[in-house]
């Protein structure tokens, strides 16, 4: 715990793909990004829900993909238009304000939910 914030590491969530593309999706695998507090860097945000000062990272489960994928839909990381595939994290029951720490030194805080486009 970190004051009033929930730090979620207890059960080792980790970055499986990192996503961003210029605008659109699908959004192609990259190696790192840099992220700072206007959003990634080199993510391009073309869509009038993301032309804000404070910009969306967006997460996905990696198993709610895998579940979709025994579905039939032909889905894999950055298809959605996510840029972070994460494994071992429910994203939708995270609570605002707690903190995620990834390995590799990740560290973000859930400021805001995003709705569905």
């Amino acid at each position: 715990m970190n004051g009033n914030k929930q730090t979620w590491h207890e059960q080792h969530p980790h970055v499986e793909s990192l996503n961003i593309s210029k605008g659109g999706i699908p959004k192609p695998r990259v190696e790192n990004v840099y992220v700072t507090f206007s959003g990634i860097v080199g993510e391009g945000h073309d869509h009038e829900k993301h032309c804000r000062p404070e910009q969306a990272v967006c997460l996905q489960d990696s198993e709610m993909l895998d579940e979709l994928r025994r579905e039939g839909y032909p889905l894999y990381p950055g298809s959605t238009g996510e840029n972070l595939t994460v494994k071992n994290l429910c994203v939708n029951q995270l609570p605002l304000g707690c903190i995620l720490e990834f390995s590799g030194g990740i560290i973000l805080e859930i400021s805001k939910v995003r709705k569905s486009c």
